[in-house]
């Protein structure tokens, strides 16, 4: 577990007790074979990412953290159609600085190794039913969108750029009248509809799947991630976006989209309060928490109309919000930041645990906006980012979804089976109520702390290892 090494100095910081203290792992003479398939040697997809913005990406020291955390894809926002085609019936215009530096973004992250999932969002204002660049397009106009589309895959599908994975928007499902008029997230819903404008987003998705599938047919078309605040609207004056995909589904855009997007945005609210899970949501309890709720919810939205399609959680984050909580107030409090470092494994965990193909945290850099990021403003790790370059590390080569195995009393875990090597628990538990994890010593191989610090085995009782594991996660590796 190579973070245990590079990582002590930083993760001692912020490492709390357990019931074994931590000590600096020691070297394994156990042999770890590389993942296989048919005899072929495979290199392992990181499904895991963190949103970085703009020119971050050219900083080296972000490019160090890009390649700690091993990442391989990346969403990037900045294409707008209202900045390449400000004029109606007008050419398209590739020199807007917005567009100039989302190419430069392009191009750092292609000679990074990364692939990229691209935006597409910010309509004209002669293109849209309202005078606002967030807003839905109107149906005349589709044709103009589906023309621009259709050079923007051409552009970006071929070298320096290499672009093929297309997101429509992002978080349509939220009425324009809710955000700014040039707000980065929302513009296709519509609280007086009963499917809050799903069926318009679905009509358009099928105006232009076939275009995107055209100009490349290796081509990827995520369904722009959804906000999906709550399972069951209860305010009328809300309208009901939980009814948003459903409504695209009803349209008959089953098939023109491949990926499924979502988001699961927490925020802070103390230092043992179970994120996303299965007892803090009124809306989200009855199908497992917000984090494995969500899954399950779109699922059985697909599964009414026939339609199965994978899911990514690309936008994803715990904040901290001086609205929310008294310890945000000035900037990130102490709590908060061990709170979000604690939070990482617990997330990721039930996350791929829920069979979701992705996981993107947002934002990698220092982000203005409640103290999300997994970086300090001068690009220092936090300790979500140990935690998260922790997780990366130790599950290297696996396979995935894990598996929820039971450890007894309320501890929640999750099996990753990495092939040539021990499996690896990641155990918890929800509320922070401590229970003894049982391994038996023949079994047990090694245990982790979130930050990827060794812990040191209790003395035996009766052929066992009894671990007090509490909040903070512990990586049990082991065998069968």
């Amino acid at each position: 577990m190579a973070a245990a090494f590079s990582l002590f100095a930083m993760v001692a910081l912020f490492s709390v007790p357990s019931s074994a203290s931590p000590s600096q792992p020691e070297l394994s003479n156990q042999l770890y074979l590389p993942l296989v398939q048919g005899g072929v040697e495979v290199e392992w997809f990181n499904p895991l990412s963190a949103e970085t913005l703009g020119n971050f990406i050219f900083d080296p020291t972000v490019q160090m953290r890009i390649d700690e955390i091993q990442m391989q894809w990346v969403r990037v926002s900045g294409l707008r159609w209202n900045d390449v085609q400000p004029e109606e019936g007008g050419p398209l215009l590739w020199d807007h600085p917005q567009t100039v530096n989302f190419e430069q973004f392009l191009i750092g992250a292609q000679a990074l190794g990364i692939d990229t999932t691209v935006i597409i969002q910010y309509s004209p204002i002669w293109a849209t039913v309202e005078p606002s660049h967030c807003a839905a397009i109107r149906e005349d106009k589709m044709d103009d969108f589906a023309n621009f589309v259709a050079a923007v895959v051409d552009r970006y599908k071929v070298p320096p750029y290499n672009v093929h994975s297309w997101e429509l928007f992002n978080e349509p499902d939220v009425d324009p009248s809710l955000v700014g008029a040039d707000s980065g997230f929302g513009c296709w819903g519509d609280i007086d509809d009963p499917y809050y404008g799903g069926e318009r987003y679905g009509e358009m998705l099928q105006a232009i799947a076939p275009v995107i599938r055209a100009a490349d047919p290796t081509a990827e078309i995520v369904f722009g991630g959804l906000l999906l605040g709550a399972a069951v609207t209860t305010d009328p004056a809300r309208g009901h976006p939980e009814r948003f995909f459903e409504g695209a589904l009803l349209s008959g855009a089953g098939d023109s989209f491949d990926i499924l997007g979502y988001h699961v945005h927490h925020v802070f609210l103390g230092q043992f309060y179970d994120y996303g899970g299965a007892t803090t949501s009124a809306t989200w309890n009855p199908w497992g928490g917000m984090t494995k709720g969500k899954p399950a919810f779109l699922r059985n939205v697909m599964a009414t109309y026939n339609v199965d399609k994978p899911l990514w959680m690309n936008e994803g984050t715990l904040r901290c919000s001086p609205e929310q909580s008294l310890e945000c107030e000035g900037g990130a409090s102490g709590a908060f930041l061990i709170t979000q470092g604690r939070h990482v494994p617990r997330e990721v965990s039930r996350t791929l645990g829920a069979d979701v193909e992705r996981f993107s945290w947002y934002t990698l850099q220092w982000s203005l906006w409640d103290e999300c990021g997994l970086l300090y403003p001068n690009h220092d790790p936090r300790p979500s980012f140990i935690a998260y370059q922790t997780f990366i590390e130790t599950m290297e080569g696996a396979t995935f979804p894990p598996d929820a195995v039971a450890y007894g009393g309320e501890l929640e875990a999750y099996r990753f089976h990495i092939p040539g090597q021990p499996l690896v628990d990641v155990v918890f538990s929800p509320r922070g109520v401590s229970y003894y994890a049982s391994i038996p010593v023949d079994k047990f191989v090694a245990a982790y702390n979130t930050y990827g610090l060794q812990l040191q085995p209790p003395p035996p009782i009766d052929g066992n290892y009894n671990f007090l594991v509490g909040y903070e996660a512990i990586y049990f590796h082991r065998t069968p």
